[in-house]
């Protein structure tokens, strides 16, 4: 279910208005997850020894056949390989699943260990999206109350408005996409009666949130901020390592990979 919004949610909205994306704990238009500390984000139980990163496959050792061991490859698809179709007209099925596949293998390139399974990716139109969103808070009352003070005092919202539904109507419609750990997968908000147009770097931040959750599933208790503090703690690490391999990404892309151009998007 979702969370509140609070100072820590919005800011996460604000990335995900800029082509960033984000995490959600539950259903569309849940908030920013709870995430993994930092030492869970550096050493947690399931990672590598530090010294001992995993090479990324050769584009000849890749096949459709290997295991999730694989590092750089995924269902076939090499690091490097490059599409054979843009987004001019949108993007049909099988082709945002290849998008997927190939995104997919080149976060598990540069984040230097594989996936466990697929990440599903989902559309909703912006509508759906929006009517989702309403009304789903089920925070308790007196923390709505205090939720709204809060705003109020930074002069967001009026004293007789809801804090909660102020900030949907403005950065409802500003949301590119994110991953629920509740439901392991991904949804990218498209515009209503368009063409699918995807973000690339949308996708890959999604995606490393979802390689998070394979790897220290996200709707753990221990991953939840106690205090709004301690939500912007945790937010802070689990979007600050998905920014950072996004950056990475689009300088590659940039340098010597060929991506689709998040222009058409």
């Amino acid at each position: 279910m979702r969370r509140v919004l609070t100072l820590s949610v919005v800011a996460a909205i604000a990335l995900l208005s800029l082509g960033v994306g984000g995490v959600a704990a539950g259903p569309v238009a849940d908030s920013v997850a709870p995430s993994q500390t930092a030492d869970s984000v550096a050493s947690g139980p399931t990672d590598v020894a530090a010294g001992d990163v995993p090479r990324s496959a050769t584009a000849a050792e890749c096949d459709a056949g290997d295991g999730t061991e694989v590092v750089g490859c995924w269902n076939g698809t090499h690091y490097e390989a490059e599409l054979s179709f843009n987004q001019s007209d949108g993007l049909n099925e099988s082709e945002l699943e290849a998008l997927t596949h190939l995104t997919m293998a080149r976060v598990e390139h540069i984040r230097e260990r594989p996936f466990r399974e697929d990440v599903p990716v989902e559309t909703v139109s912006r509508e759906e999206f929006m009517n989702d969103s309403a009304g789903g808070n089920n925070s308790s009352e007196a923390f709505r109350r205090w939720n709204d003070q809060v705003w109020e005092a930074l002069f967001v919202v009026g004293e007789e408005e809801n804090a909660n539904d102020e900030i949907d109507s403005v950065f409802g419609g500003a949301v590119s996409g994110f991953y629920s750990p509740a439901q392991d997968r991904i949804v990218l908000v498209v515009a209503e009666g368009e063409e699918t147009r995807i973000d690339p770097s949308t996708l890959a931040h999604e995606l490393v949130h979802g390689m998070q959750d394979q790897y220290h599933d996200l709707t753990r208790p221990r991953y939840a901020g106690a205090t709004q503090d301690g939500d912007l703690a945790v937010d802070g690490i689990v979007e600050g390592e998905a920014v950072h391999i996004e950056e990475r990404y689009a300088a590659r892309c940039a340098a010597n990979w060929t991506c689709i151009d998040a222009r058409a998007a």
